[in-house]
């Protein structure tokens, strides 16, 4: 298996903004701990308690795909999936 291969598969289909001198798998992590933020601050839940509502979003289409991923857009669509949870 191609290196290529390995990180698209352990980072999923999505293009992320890079940052310099920051490995890919680091950048997709540190914007998965933003919106867990977002969901724990909503919830009151524990960081740890909300990573797998990030990873659910994460792996979910976004108003700004497909531009390059980046921090405010990993917030925004954290924030905007929070607007819906007040609905069920």
């Amino acid at each position: 298996m191609n290196s290529e291969k390995a990180l698209r598969e352990a980072l999923g289909d999505f293009p992320m903004e890079a940052l310099e001198g920051v490995a890919p798998v680091f950048v997709r992590q540190m914007m998965l701990q933003a919106m867990a933020s977002e969901y724990a601050k909503a919830t009151g839940e524990s960081l740890e308690d909300m990573m797998p509502a990030a990873r659910a979003t994460w792996d979910t289409e976004w108003e700004s795909d497909p531009a390059p991923r980046n921090m405010q857009m990993a917030i925004a669509a954290a924030q905007s999936d929070l607007e819906h949870w007040d609905e069920t």
